[in-house]
């Protein structure tokens, strides 16, 4: 196993697609960020989306016409996640994190860039590891500190998909339904869903869920 300095905590949130993994770690930070402690934790939003890889001219053509598969483990390059992740935790050196454009289905000409948090100054750093892919990856799950799965019904995925993917991505009902039957909905049993063995707490989907955010954040802080 990596060991990871204990100034800094990986923290692993899987789920299906639009299961409210993101609304999870946004309240877990809503609560963290209230608390009275004099060291308030740094936090981190890393997302495995911004890992896909740039597809090539005519990928994005395939893509355009939503026929290509972005719920193929193998479309997400999850070794460079794992190295910067490793990197993150030793603590050592700045990390240049890629950003990815779901419109153009390419990675952007920019990064966001994390420095080392100053050790002397006892900061603790949590850093949640955002993505549908978050515990497939045996190395990545060897730099966690926690490993969560969001359980929901798959028709609030579906409905939650629908509406980012027409708003944020810029698709049609038409291609958010084929590609969710052809593809989504297929990993979603082949790869999640038996992911979710991995997790070290399954937590049910709940706009609130108060106590199963408490719990997370006493075992953190």
């Amino acid at each position: 196993m990596i060991t990871h300095k204990n100034n800094v905590k990986i923290v692993l949130i899987a789920g299906a697609s639009a299961s409210g993994k993101g609304h999870l770690i946004n309240n877990i930070c809503k609560k963290l960020d209230g608390m009275e402690k004099e060291h308030k934790p740094e936090i981190i939003q890393f997302s495995l989306d911004n890992y896909y890889y740039s597809l090539s001219s005519e990928d994005k053509k395939i893509a355009e016409s939503g026929d290509y598969n972005f719920d193929d483990p193998q479309s997400v390059d999850l070794e460079s996640a794992y190295k910067d992740l490793k990197a993150l935790s030793l603590n050592q050196s700045r990390v240049y994190v890629p950003i990815y454009d779901f419109v153009t289905h390419s990675r952007k000409n920019i990064y966001t860039i994390i420095e080392p948090i100053n050790m002397k100054e006892d900061t603790v750093r949590i850093i949640f590891v955002d993505g549908i892919f978050s515990l497939l990856s045996e190395q990545i799950r060897k730099l966690a500190f926690l490993k969560i799965y969001v359980q929901t019904d798959e028709n609030i995925c579906l409905g939650r998909r629908i509406e980012r993917d027409s708003r944020e991505r810029g698709r049609t009902y038409g291609d958010i339904i084929n590609q969710y039957n052809r593809f989504v909905k297929p990993a979603y049993y082949d790869w999640i869903l038996p992911s979710s063995y991995n997790a070290d707490m399954c937590v049910p989907y709940n706009i609130e869920n108060n106590t199963a955010i408490d719990m997370i954040i006493r075992f953190l802080w």
